[in-house]
């Protein structure tokens, strides 16, 4: 049998009743076999940047040979160029998705089982632009692109058929319109290639990276130490984001464990990382402490996941302070997880864990980040935490500075939302502000790009809400610029969360808008600290 060769062209055989009989790849010189019993078959040609062919029809006899040519057409192509609304070339992800009124493309079911990337949100394809004009091969027909960059800029969309054989030349420009001054964001949860359960190649993690605005990601493939370094150099994007080694020990049934910045050593096993077996939760905190970095930050992923959640491992009880395994429980970790990608249905207890933490005095960095193992289905950067940093080039951030910012919970998490917020003038979060004749007056900012719709804005005291705005009828970049005035009745801190109720389309389809503060901390009492109203038992 014989074909015209194709880039990643799959033949299907297909009995009368259309079930999958045997598929296969095309050779580089065109040429395919498929071992099949005697029968009657329908041959189908699939590849993702062409349209398909005609079937063809073959007849198997017992101990025969059938020979048949498919011939199919060239693929459709579009050259871009994307810049910013000054008009210089930055990093985009390109979606495509079919239009409406499609013409020339039918969405093959069996080629779907064969495909190995999924794009999400129904997209037919993703693309992560580099900061130049390029272009992406696909199969012709009409689709409506989305070209974005993230949770900062705006989008646009143009719908566009493409042919057969013919190039289209589209030119795209987005406006960054959420003023992040005096912050870099970052993901501190991200899988790739060394990760035994992600198929993304490095080199894709990478350009999706700077795709979606990422400034500062932090590699945390399982039990590796992974280094984004060479491959940021090598695309020549390191002036859009600075990387960060890092480390996801993945026990089996005490939980998982970040951490970050790690040494990255070639010559070492798992390129540094502590081989966690026989180890207790005590002694993987401890390992990652011993780290020659010496400035490791050792977080807790998606803490009520079952023997993945460190806190359901323990039977962590916020009320109480306390664990049903004491034998378990370490307070030696800095930071957790509090959203995990889309998992919002872990809010209801991830949330109630950090504020326990909180009142107890345990100020415990609250995270939100990905978890992303597939880049293509759109989840890299959602959501991301911004760090106060006296640099807005990713590549001038010194990674010694970021890591201390994080650390000292100058952090605002960014699920749609971009908060800021000050506390009678002194700037969270992460600060220390006194009362002043007993009161506190929050000065909160939220922005979002126009395509975003948010619903409501909340105050949290103490792990109490003492305010809630309604929020939904703004519009524009600015949601909300206010002060709201409260009286405490001690010291207490105060945390500021967004949330909505539409989908994040086209950036983020599987998500929706969930933005949160870490706290920005009242005293009441005048003795310049935070004096925390719980206490741990026996730690």
């Amino acid at each position: 049998m014989s074909a015209t060769w194709l880039y990643f062209l799959l033949v299907h055989a297909l009995s009368p009743n259309g079930a999958m009989a045997a598929n296969t790849n095309v050779n580089a010189d065109g040429s395919f076999r498929l071992v099949l019993a005697p029968g009657e078959y329908m041959l189908q040609a699939a590849a993702y940047d062409r349209a398909e062919p005609e079937p063809v029809r073959i007849s198997v006899a017992p101990g025969q040979t059938a020979d048949a040519q498919i011939t199919v057409s060239r693929p459709a192509r579009l050259d871009y160029e994307i810049t910013d609304a000054q008009g210089s070339p930055i990093p985009a992800v390109i979606s495509f998705k079919l239009s409406a009124n499609r013409t020339g493309v039918q969405l093959d079911p069996w080629f779907y089982f064969n495909k190995t990337t999924d794009y999400g949100g129904g997209f037919f394809k993703t693309h992560f632009a580099l900061p130049e004009p390029g272009g992406v091969a696909i199969r012709p027909g009409t689709y409506d692109v989305y070209v974005s960059r993230g949770l900062e800029y705006e989008y646009q969309k143009k719908t566009i058929t493409l042919e057969p054989g013919q190039a289209v030349k589209e030119t795209f420009s987005l406006a960054h319109s959420v003023d992040t001054t005096g912050y870099l964001c970052g993901d501190f949860h991200i899988h790739a290639q060394p990760s035994n359960d992600a198929n993304d190649l490095l080199f894709d993690k990478v350009r999706s990276i700077a795709a979606v605005g990422l400034e500062a990601p932090v590699a945390t493939d399982h039990d590796v130490n992974t280094d984004y370094t060479p491959f940021i150099e090598e695309l020549g994007l390191g002036q859009y984001m600075k990387s960060i080694v890092g480390d996801e020990l993945t026990t089996i049934r005490l939980g998982h464990f970040n951490a970050y910045p790690l040494t990255f050593d070639p010559a070492k096993k798992n390129w540094g990382a502590p081989v966690w077996f026989g180890m207790s939760p005590q002694d993987i905190m401890q390992a990652f402490r011993d780290d020659p970095s010496g400035n490791t930050i050792v977080q807790i992923n998606h803490p009520r996941d079952g023997s993945m959640g460190y806190f359901d491992v323990i039977g962590y009880n916020p009320e109480t302070g306390t664990a049903q395994s004491p034998d378990l429980f370490s307070l030696n970790f800095d930071g957790m997880e509090v959203l995990n990608g889309t998992s919002y249905d872990k809010l209801e207890q991830t949330v109630p864990d950090w504020f326990s933490f909180l009142d107890r005095g345990k100020r415990v960095i609250g995270l939100g980040n990905s978890d992303n193992h597939s880049t293509f289905s759109l989840g890299v950067g959602y959501p991301r935490n911004c760090v106060a940093s006296p640099t807005d080039a990713p590549g001038d951030m010194v990674e010694d500075q970021f890591i201390a910012a994080v650390r000292a919970q100058q952090v605002t998490v960014d699920g749609g939302a971009f908060i800021t917020v000050t506390a009678n003038g002194t700037t969270g979060p992460g600060g220390t502000a006194a009362a002043h004749n007993g009161a506190v007056t929050l000065r909160i900012t939220v922005q979002a790009p126009a395509w975003m719709s948010l619903t409501t804005m909340t105050v949290i005291a103490g792990g109490q809400i003492i305010d809630t705005r309604d929020i939904s009828a703004a519009d524009g970049i600015v949601r909300f610029d206010g002060a709201i005035t409260h009286t405490p009745a001690r010291d207490t801190w105060y945390v500021i969360t967004v949330d909505g109720d539409q989908p994040l389309f086209p950036v983020y389809p599987a998500a929706r808008p969930y933005s949160f503060t870490n706290p920005i901390y009242v005293d009441t009492d005048g003795n310049g600290a935070y004096d925390p109203p719980l206490a741990f038992s026996g730690k």
